[in-house]
């Protein structure tokens, strides 16, 4: 790997507080057309989402664009894009699992059922990062929501759940067979573990093999907090769709996103 550089960054206003640039999902295109090319879907201070281009495999990023009149809600007061990777589907089409909220306020965005909470939803192009869609939103959807490909050709979405019951929670997963545009209401049912009050991101991929479909998943796994990362893995092909199960221990201490 190469040093750490900054893509982007902006100056903190006179008087004003620090610009937050955060929660990156990268994106490399795919086919002869956008070989090297790099979508970096980003947010800034939780209020716009931004794009930035890179055609030389990561190594140059353009000036970013501000894309928050197609994705952002006038009513939405806070929105997340990822974090982790966005994807390619087989279509072309680009999707970004996000998350948004119509307050401002931290505290009103963590209460079970208020129409304040946390809600997930996607975007999405179809012209390679010109001009993008959302998803209607998810009602129990939460935070940090990341997609993968099926081999059936559906996707699946995963989600901390960050509201509820304070110390006892279980991640979350919905379904979409339209690309994303639209997405099953959330369920815990293939998830059969329980997290901590100090509930986290996960990251998850599709690896395909010889002798079945497997979605890779790590996150910490421990009923104290963070602690303890543990790669999880769905294997699709199981009988009655399989469910997630611990298959290896990274790391016993503290842990966070991935």
């Amino acid at each position: 790997w190469s040093g750490l550089r900054v893509v982007h960054g902006e100056a903190t206003p006179a008087g004003g507080k620090p610009v937050w640039i955060g929660n990156p999902s990268p994106i490399l295109l795919e086919g002869a057309a956008h070989r090297g090319h790099v979508l970096l879907v980003c947010s800034r201070d939780n209020k716009n989402v931004l794009v930035l281009r890179s055609t030389d495999s990561g190594a140059s990023f353009s000036k970013p664009i501000d894309i928050s009149a197609q994705v952002v809600a006038k009513t939405w007061q806070y929105v997340a894009t990822g974090p982790a990777h966005g994807l390619q589907l087989a279509s072309g089409r680009l999707l970004v699992c996000c998350d948004h909220s119509t307050s401002a306020d931290p505290n009103s965005r963590h209460i079970p059922g208020a129409s304040t909470a946390i809600r997930s939803h996607s975007m999405w192009s179809d012209d390679f990062g010109a001009h993008w869609s959302v998803s209607d939103s998810l009602e129990n959807g939460d935070e940090c929501a990341i997609a993968v490909a099926t081999s059936n050709g559906s996707l699946l979405m995963q989600m901390r759940q960050s509201t509820g019951n304070s110390t006892l929670k279980q991640r979350q997963f919905s379904t979409s067979t339209s690309g994303g545009s639209s997405w099953s209401a959330p369920s815990t049912g293939s998830f059969p573990y329980v997290e901590g009050s100090n509930d986290c991101e996960a990251s998850m991929v599709r690896l395909p093999d010889t002798d079945a479909t497997r979605l890779i998943m790590a996150a910490p796994h421990h009923k104290a907090g963070r602690l303890n990362m543990t790669v999880f893995a769905l294997d699709e092909h199981a009988q009655g769709g399989g469910r997630w199960r611990a298959v290896k221990q990274v790391d016993a201490g503290a842990s966070g996103y991935s």
